[in-house]
């Protein structure tokens, strides 16, 4: 896991907005940061454990966009076929896994009626749907906020917000450690966008100033395929959309950094999705944190 530092406040959205309040966002607390989506390897391992410990889950979880389930325990692709409430149950199983394996004392973040949520199942949605975040040591789902500063974070200067120093902000209309926004298209017939994008993420389709063209791309990637941001952290952009512990509206819950299966519009640091919490699909998996 990466370390980011608390205390931080920094522009969002992909325009970088200055005139709504909104847009000026601050993360407190320091956090770490897994490094990776959690691999389809970890979830089962952890999944696996889950089930014989009092757990239960919507969802079993498919090794990338297109594995089977368990045929390949150690596979390096992203885990799928996630729903939200999967996501946060699982961090609470990763948490007591991780206690029984090494003799840690971390305390499960998610509960409901003063109990550790361990049931991600349609029979038990009203309990996930209102579940209470503690402040608990173990691991959970990021913030929507704190994935945006992980993303944006950058040790230089290159395709920064103005203003900003040590560390610097990647811009909110490009990917993550891009040094251009993603559209750009200047270099032709080597788009700058699109070599920059390339770099850091797997996805679907790169925009050529008049329409949007395919990169090859047919599927999720292991992980580390591409190159790290500034924190160390791989596929922050690109290859699965991460679950994010944000509401949105409704029951809604956020979702950042765009998949294989979308353009590289949705890749921006600075933009949002949103999904019921139910939601679960090929381009759909999540990434955890712990508060420092």
């Amino acid at each position: 896991m990466a370390y980011v530092p608390g205390g931080l406040s920094f522009k969002t959205r992909t325009d970088d907005r200055t005139t709504d309040p909104a847009s000026l966002n601050s993360v407190t607390n320091a956090y770490w940061i897994g490094e990776t989506e959690v691999t389809y390897e970890l979830w089962y391992t952890v999944h696996s454990w889950a089930l014989s410990n009092g757990y239960a889950f919507a969802n079993q979880g498919r090794e990338g966009n297109d594995g089977t389930i368990g045929a390949d325990p150690t596979n390096q692709e992203p885990v799928t076929y996630i729903n939200w409430r999967d996501s946060m149950v699982w961090c609470n199983a990763l948490t007591e896994w991780y206690n029984a394996q090494k003799g840690a004392h971390f305390s499960c973040v998610y509960t409901y009626g003063g109990a550790i949520l361990r049931d991600s199942q349609d029979t038990n949605a009203t309990a996930c749907d209102n579940v209470v975040e503690t402040s608990g040591t173990g691991f959970r789902l990021l913030s929507s906020m704190e994935w945006e500063l992980a993303a944006r974070w950058r040790i230089d200067s290159t395709n920064t917000v103005d203003g900003y120093s040590n560390p610097w902000f990647t811009k909110g209309n490009s990917t993550s450690h891009a040094t251009t926004y993603y559209n750009d298209v200047s270099g032709d017939p080597d788009y700058a966008g699109k070599l920059a994008n390339d770099l850091v993420a797997v996805y679907y389709e790169y925009w050529d100033g008049d329409t949007w063209q395919p990169t090859g791309v047919t599927g999720t990637a292991v992980v580390k395929s591409k190159l790290a941001n500034s924190l160390g952290l791989y596929d922050m952009s690109g290859n699965v959309w991460e679950w994010c512990f944000d509401l949105y509206s409704g029951s809604y819950r956020v979702l950042r950094g765009g998949s294989w299966y979308n353009t590289a519009y949705y890749m921006q640091v600075g933009y949002w999705s949103h999904y019921s919490p139910s939601y679960d699909d090929v381009h759909v998996g999540f990434r955890f944190a712990r508060t420092q």
